[in-house]
């Protein structure tokens, strides 16, 4: 029961920061995209979907391979 609260709430959290930083999109003072980060870290726990597109963002953002 605990796990099944937990997974509740690491879902409906994420989607909530998903929509606050797709809203901070849009309203310079806000930085939306940490908000988007954060949201998907959290539903990475729970969808692959969300897996696959938080490792797309880290591949790409991550920079040149050093050495």
């Amino acid at each position: 029961m605990r796990r099944h609260a937990l997974r509740i709430a690491r879902l409906s959290i994420g989607a909530l920061l998903i929509v606050v930083g797709v809203i901070g999109g849009f309203i310079p003072v806000l930085q939306g995209w940490i908000f988007v980060l954060g949201g998907l870290s959290l539903l990475a726990q729970e969808s692959d979907r969300a897996r696959l597109l938080l490792e797309r963002v880290r591949d790409r953002f991550q920079g040149p391979p050093r050495g």
